[in-house]
């Protein structure tokens, strides 16, 4: 991290590490990373610094039930959450060579294919970086606008902790 928050047990020095290895190919890797815990932690800010530094990154959300109550058998499969916040927080944060993968476990019947992943491939490259105002980040793409709300402190149905986050990704209608 870039910040040593207080009464932090382990700290890792990133500025450090990232000079270190300059010269070197390599990237970091974002195991969890669920929209509602990096507006609660600041994840944000560390990410935007990375992604600044030139950091490649793979982010990977595991996509929690609906319906907390409903649970996955052979036999009954649960609605998932909206993937739209995950998806609206890496785009908040992406820079060339980030990926994002989205599953609800580690093998191959746990990723599907989400139309959403065809309507972020329309939105280009980023025109700025993102903008904060409270809990509620903005960033303008070549084709697209995103937008992470997290400024309702219950969390969202189905949501184990953390603020509820609502995200957007509106194409702009000339690109349609």
């Amino acid at each position: 991290s870039f910040n040593n928050t207080p009464f932090q047990p382990i700290w890792l020095n990133e500025s450090r590490l990232l000079a270190a290895l300059k010269g070197t190919t390599w990237s970091t890797y974002y195991e969890f990373m669920r929209a509602e815990l990096m507006a609660e932690n600041n994840q944000i800010i560390n990410m935007l610094t990375e992604g600044n530094d030139g950091l490649a990154a793979g982010v990977h959300v595991y996509y929690q039930n609906a319906n907390s109550s409903c649970k996955t058998t052979v036999n009954n499969t649960c609605t998932l959450e909206d993937p739209t916040p995950h998806m609206a927080a890496l785009m908040l944060v992406r820079q060339e060579h980030w990926y994002y993968f989205g599953s609800t476990g580690w093998l191959d019947k746990d990723f599907h294919w989400s139309p959403l992943y065809d309507k972020l491939s329309q939105c280009g490259k980023p025109q700025e970086t993102a903008q904060r105002n409270a809990m509620i980040w903005t960033r303008e793409y070549d084709n697209c606008n995103v937008m992470l709300n997290c400024s309702d402190a219950t969390p969202c149905k189905g949501q184990k902790s953390g603020p509820c986050c609502i995200g957007t990704i509106n194409v702009k209608s000339d690109h349609i």
